[in-house]
């Protein structure tokens, strides 16, 4: 089980729950959710 952190002003928090609760949900039915930028990411050069 990992530890997730969202945080901002409550505007910013509550529109981007939606994005963050997609992403959780993808990645528990085993869906590839690349982040872009990490070192095991698609921009990797």
């Amino acid at each position: 089980m990992r530890l997730w952190f969202h945080g901002c002003n409550l505007a910013l928090s509550r529109f981007y729950s939606r994005f963050v609760a997609l992403q959780l949900k993808a990645r528990a039915e085993g869906i590839a959710t690349p982040v872009c930028g990490t070192p095991d990411g698609p921009d990797t050069d």
